[in-house]
């Protein structure tokens, strides 16, 4: 596998991040790791992969706020997004691919902000 570049571009509410690789048959691109979170890499074409990282304020639910004993039992936990299990400086991304059976990781410098 030959990773040709990698960028990231701020889309709204989204920030998005691009894997352009060479990718032989039995590896499969599975996860990034990008400024602390982690996201799911979708296959676009041969070679071009994107996470996509979701800002929190897109996901805020409606909360029952009372003075009532039991008024607030409904409400449900914040949800934590998953840290990142790598400290990486602030160009550097982590992606998982996978061999058979097998996770595989590859850390590249040098991600391009576009």
């Amino acid at each position: 596998m030959e990773i040709t570049k990698v960028y990231f571009q701020n889309v709204d509410s989204v920030k998005a991040i691009y894997v352009v690789a060479n990718v032989k048959q039995k590896i499969i691109l599975d996860h990034v790791y990008f400024k602390g979170k982690q996201a799911r890499l979708e296959q676009v074409n041969d070679s071009l992969f994107i996470g996509h990282f979701f800002k929190d304020s897109l996901k805020k639910k409606d909360v029952i706020m009372t003075n009532e004993p039991y008024g607030e039992y409904g409400n449900t936990l914040p949800h934590l997004p998953e840290k990142s299990p790598f400290d990486l400086k602030e160009n550097e991304c982590i992606i998982a691919f996978k061999v058979g059976d097998e996770v595989h990781f590859l850390k590249y410098s040098n991600v391009e902000k576009r």
